[in-house]
C-alpha cells in the first residue's frame, strides 16, 4: 500500500514538473521590436519603430483595426530584417469572418520586383489555396520555403508565431507546432529584402489587404523554443483587461433573426455580462471571465420593430460593444410596378415558387430590375 502511495506521489511531482518545463518566458533581451496598440497608436513600445496608419487603418479598443481595409506600414530599412542571423515574429489576430478568401498577409517584410513580392518572410492566416503558412523566400519568385496549417479566417482569437534559424523555419498556431521546413543554402535571412515592412499587407500588388484586429505584434531577433512559445500563447495577447468579440456589428430583419458569435476575455477576474437593447436578446447572457472564443447567440424576436443600438458586454470597469440594427422586411421589398404583374413577388428570394411567369425558373444572377431591395 505504502509503495502504490509513493509511485502515484512520484507520478504526481514528474506531471507538476512537466507541466512547468513546457513554458518558458522568453529571454527579454531578445525582444527588439513590439507593437501592443494598447495606447491608441501604432507605436513600437520596444524598439521605438513606430508605425504609419495607412488607407484607413485605425487604433481602436487596444487592436489595429483593419476591418474596413487599411495596413500598417514600417521603415523596413530600420527594421533591417536581413541584419538578424534568427528571427521570430508573433502576432496575435481576430479576423473579420469570412472577409479574407484571397491571398493576404498578417505581416511582410522584404522586397517587391515590378508586382511581386520577392526575398522575403511573411506569414498569412488565410490563403486562397485555403491554408495558412509561414514562409521565408530568398531565391527569387518562386523559391519558397514555408510551412502551411490551416485556414483560420473564422472572426475568432488566434495566435501565430514564424520561427526562423540558420538551418529551418517552424510554424506554431495557438501554440502548436505545424512542422518545421529544413532551409536550403540560399534561404537564409540575410537575403531578406529591406525595402517593404507591413502589417496586413503583402509585396505582392494585386493581392487584397488583411480584414482583422490585429491585437499585438512582436519580433525577436532569437528563435524561440517551442517552450517559449507555449508560455507566450498562454499569456494571451494582453498585459490589461479586454475584452473581444468576434465582430463589431450585426444586422438582423425577421428571416435572419439569429446569429451565433464568440468572445474572449483576456486578463478579466469578473464574469462577463451581456446587456441587450429591446427586441434583441443574448443566450446566454453571463460567459465566464476567463473566456476563449467562448460562444453566444444574439436574437432578434421578429416583431418587425426596428433596432438601432448596441449590445454591451461588461466586465468590472472593462466593456466591449457591438453595434445592432433590425429592420422589418416589409421596408426591403418595393415591386417595380403597383399597378401590374410583377416577375419578382417575393424580394427576399426565398422561395422560387413565388416567382410569376411561365415554364421553369431558376436563379442566374442576382440581378433583377423589378424589385428594389435595402
Amino acid at each position: 500500500m505504502k509503495k502504490t502511495y509513493l509511485f502515484w506521489c512520484l507520478v504526481i511531482l514528474l506531471g507538476a514538473i512537466s507541466g512547468v518545463s513546457a513554458q518558458v518566458a522568453p529571454d527579454n533581451a531578445s525582444l527588439v521590436h513590439q507593437w501592443t496598440f494598447d495606447d491608441g497608436t501604432a507605436n513600437d513600445v520596444v524598439g521605438g519603430l513606430n508605425g504609419v496608419l495607412k488607407d484607413g487603418a485605425t487604433v481602436k479598443n487596444k487592436a489595429l483595426n483593419l476591418t474596413t481595409g487599411g495596413y500598417l506600414e514600417l521603415e523596413a530599412a530600420e527594421l533591417a530584417i536581413n541584419t538578424y542571423s534568427e528571427l521570430t515574429v508573433e502576432g496575435w489576430y481576430t479576423s473579420l469572418a469570412g472577409a479574407n478568401n484571397s491571398f493576404h498577409m498578417l505581416y511582410y517584410f522584404g522586397g517587391q520586383n515590378g508586382t511581386n513580392g520577392v526575398n522575403y518572410t511573411a506569414l498569412t492566416p488565410a490563403r486562397g489555396n485555403n491554408v495558412s503558412r509561414a514562409m521565408l523566400s530568398v531565391t527569387g519568385f518562386g523559391g519558397e520555403n514555408g510551412v502551411n496549417g490551416p485556414e483560420l479566417d473564422d472572426g475568432l482569437l488566434h495566435h501565430m508565431v514564424c520561427v526562423i534559424d540558420a538551418y529551418s523555419l517552424t510554424f506554431y498556431i495557438d501554440g502548436v507546432s505545424q512542422g518545421s521546413v529544413n532551409l536550403d543554402g540560399a534561404a537564409m535571412l540575410a537575403g531578406v529584402g529591406n525595402t517593404l515592412a507591413y502589417f496586413g499587407k503583402g509585396g505582392f500588388t494585386n493581392d487584397p489587404t488583411f480584414k482583422a484586429n490585429i491585437h499585438k505584434m512582436s519580433v525577436y531577433n532569437a528563435a524561440l523554443t517551442s517552450d517559449n512559445v507555449t508560455y507566450l500563447y498562454n499569456n494571451g495577447p494582453e498585459a490589461e483587461a479586454l475584452i473581444s468579440p468576434s465582430v463589431s456589428s450585426v444586422a438582423f430583419d425577421q428571416k435572419y433573426y439569429a446569429q451565433n458569435l464568440s468572445v474572449s476575455g483576456i486578463a478579466l477576474t469578473e464574469s462577463i455580462t451581456i446587456t441587450t437593447p429591446a427586441h434583441i436578446f443574448a443566450q446566454p447572457t453571463t460567459l465566464p471571465a476567463n473566456s476563449t472564443n467562448t460562444e453566444f447567440t444574439l436574437m432578434y424576436d421578429e416583431s418587425g420593430e426596428t433596432v438601432d443600438g448596441e449590445v454591451v458586454l461588461t466586465s468590472g470597469n472593462t466593456e466591449a460593444r457591438i453595434s445592432v440594427k433590425a429592420v422589418s422586411d416589409a421596408q426591403c421589398f418595393v415591386p417595380l410596378y403597383p399597378d401590374l404583374q410583377n416577375m419578382v413577388t417575393d424580394g427576399g428570394m426565398n422561395d422560387l415558387k413565388k416567382f410569376a411567369g411561365w415554364g421553369d425558373k431558376a436563379v442566374k444572377n442576382s440581378t433583377f430590375a423589378s424589385i428594389i431591395t435595402c
